[in-house]
């Protein structure tokens, strides 16, 4: 009898903590209101501490709800928050102008990195003698000083008049027990790229580095291959490092002078090696439209993304799966799934009854629907079952009267299981046109197995947030309000500018015409 009291008290126990697991919600609040001027621009969370809450902001000259301005140059300032919100001290970083459009001749900003024990670290680079160094310098957190510089890296600038800023960039491991500092530079006359890069364990101790030279296939014309990546490294699904330290980046880049085709390259590196492994996804019969990149935790790494059968920018047709060995880039597996006419109807309208009568009598005529390609991917998350969710999104830009628009329209999310198969295919419907593109898409978060985003509805000016287990089932709901002076009352959110300060916590800001709000959210 008493066993059977413990399986009972078991299995209901079990049941409270799926309903527990299933009723977290999204949490949004913002801090009182605080003066600001149009040119100051809030650049992100830079450290959390038992201390407070450090905040890096520019101020520059022009005149713009998102700040940065017109002018060349900006000032940067570090302000200190408590945890309640409340500003303690704010002084600007002197020393360190950030250029804005003119190429940087003194020493540039960089970025910041918090360690394991709390610290948190300027870095900066200049020039020297064709050298471009990075140098780091740590915060005083009561006074907001720093102490003097340590030389972090330094290697040739291979081009005569490269422009350095943030020529520098940082990554993170997801079990943030790493992180790895990298620089991509390219010289058109040698047709050769120079990459450094450089892992530290969490306590800014050098693991390894490498400084090599990648041969140069692009024929395009660009500088370097890495050019797609941007200054800041990029999409964040196209460089990954993983837990024991390895940097994969991959590039898309124009194959020969056609500007309708691409093809895509890997490149590895890795503790005991002079120089990265490269792996060469070509187009044959079928052509890559987007691809991203995923690590399992059994150590191997997944290309996920979309293929058309046709060259340029033509319909999707299915979704490319390839999986490689974590150190040589061996090909495991590799698989094209078509989508068939019902993956189709549920990636673009949620589902047949959404479809509309004309669609669907062409695809009864036998005539398929196809998938528009203007689409990127967001991001991939790797679940616990191994299984990995896609998330794309469409975008678009148009003009009307003379103005450009920017489109960030509905959300699609396929989970593909270990083996490489469909398991299920989720549409989100939002529309979001705006003059700024700042303002539009939407900021993800992933915990426990749960694919958490809050995003701009324009239209009626409220933030919403939605939420996507692993299983497929979706839901939305309105965080905070305009209507009859709800909290976001004439303020503007910039979904890019939320970063993570804790698991389950996130913070950003949110800006009006003379005023700036803290935004804090939390999944409970």
């Amino acid at each position: 009898m008493k066993a059977k009291l413990y399986i009972i008290a078991f299995v209901f126990l079990s049941l409270q903590i799926d309903l527990l697991a299933q009723e977290k919600t999204v949490n949004v609040e913002l801090s009182a209101s605080a003066s600001r001027k149009l040119s100051t621009r809030f650049i992100g969370i830079v450290g959390t501490t038992d201390e407070g809450i450090y905040i890096l902001r520019l101020k520059s000259k022009g005149y713009s709800i998102s700040g940065g301005g017109l002018g060349k140059k900006g000032e940067l300032f570090l302000d200190k928050y408590d945890h309640e919100s409340n500003l303690i001290k704010s002084k600007e970083i002197k020393d360190i102008p950030i250029t804005i459009v003119s190429k940087a001749k003194d020493k540039s900003y960089e970025f910041f990195y918090q360690d394991e024990k709390e610290g948190i670290w300027l870095f900066y680079s200049d020039e020297l003698k064709g050298e471009n160094r990075l140098f780091r310098k740590r915060l005083n957190q009561e006074t907001l000083d720093f102490e003097e510089p340590i030389l972090v890296a330094n290697h040739l600038i291979m081009k005569k008049g490269l422009d350095r800023r943030s020529n520098y960039s940082i990554i993170q491991s997801k079990d943030k027990k790493k992180f790895a500092i990298y620089s991509f530079s390219g010289n058109t006359k040698t047709r050769k790229s120079h990459a450094y890069v450089e892992v530290f364990d969490n306590s800014m101790n050098s693991e390894w580095v490498i400084n090599a030279t990648i041969p140069e296939f692009n024929k395009s014309g660009f500088e370097t291959k890495f050019t797609n990546l941007g200054v800041a490294g990029g999409n964040k699904e196209d460089i990954l490092l993983s837990n024991d330290g390895r940097l994969n980046v991959l590039n898309e880049v124009f194959v020969e002078k056609s500007y309708d085709e691409y093809e895509h390259i890997l490149y590895s590196f890795h503790k005991g090696i002079s120089e990265p492994v490269i792996h060469y996804l070509k187009n044959s019969d079928k052509y890559f439209v987007d691809l991203s990149l995923a690590h399992h935790k059994n150590g191997s790494i997944k290309i996920v993304g979309f293929y058309s059968n046709e060259k340029g920018l033509n319909p999707i047709d299915g979704l490319f799966v390839q999986s490689l060995a974590p150190l040589s880039l061996a090909v495991k597996a590799e698989e094209y799934i078509p989508f068939s006419e019902e993956d189709k109807v549920n990636f673009y309208f949620g589902g047949r009854e959404k479809a509309s009568k004309k669609v669907l009598d062409k695809i009864e005529k036998g005539k398929g629907f196809d998938l528009p390609s203007y689409l990127t991917i967001n991001s991939i998350y790797t679940l616990e079952n191994n299984s990995v969710t896609l998330c794309s999104e469409y975008l678009n830009s148009f003009q009307r009267k003379g103005v450009t628009y920017f489109g960030f329209y509905s959300m699609q999310f396929i989970n593909i299981s270990e083996s490489g198969e469909i398991n299920w295919i989720e549409k989100y419907t939002k529309k979001q046109i705006d003059r700024r593109t700042l303002s539009g898409s939407v900021y993800e978060m992933f915990e426990d197995d749960v694919i958490y985003f809050v995003y701009n509805d324009i239209l009626n000016r409220d933030l919403l947030a939605g939420q996507i287990n692993g299983n497929g089932e979706s839901s939305s709901e309105v965080v905070l309000t305009s209507k009859k002076m709800g909290d976001l009352a004439n303020f503007v959110i910039f979904p890019s500018n939320i970063s993570k300060i804790a698991d389950n916590q996130y913070m950003g800001v949110a800006l009006r015409a003379f005023g700036q709000s803290l935004l804090k959210i939390e999944i409970e």
